[in-house]
């Protein structure tokens, strides 16, 4: 990429949408907190692996919130057509998102367009 701007606010960006996602899915992320929690409580005392179902239950929200979070790279990035970075030009592409969002379109948009990505609503 070689653009530290753009780096840095794709980090920020990916970070924060884990924190995003966590907001906008309170039980959920919640749930899963509880889960890495006796996870590393296991893996601390020996008892470890979990069993399957909990290991997977682990994967399962892990993989959503990643997802959620590969998706605000990708809107930050510029790769979604009528995303919020959709016509703002690269200028904006390089500020870290929530000033690029705030610029013209507003973050609960662009929160929208990456649930939107996961096939939310």
């Amino acid at each position: 990429m070689g653009n530290k701007t753009l780096e840095s606010a794709e980090v920020f960006g990916h970070e924060g949408a884990h924190g995003v996602y966590a907001m906008d899915n309170t039980a959920e992320s919640v749930g899963l907190q509880g889960l890495l929690n006796q996870q590393d409580a296991a893996l601390k005392s020996g008892n470890f692996p979990l069993p399957p179902d909990v290991m997977q239950k682990i994967n399962d929200g892990l993989a959503k919130t990643e997802k959620f979070a590969q998706q605000t790279e990708k809107i930050i990035r510029g790769g979604y057509a009528g995303s919020c970075f959709d016509g703002l030009g690269p200028f904006t592409a390089q500020l870290p998102l929530p000033l690029a969002v705030g610029r013209r379109t507003g973050w609960r948009r662009c929160r929208r367009t990456a649930r939107e990505g996961l096939g939310g609503a």
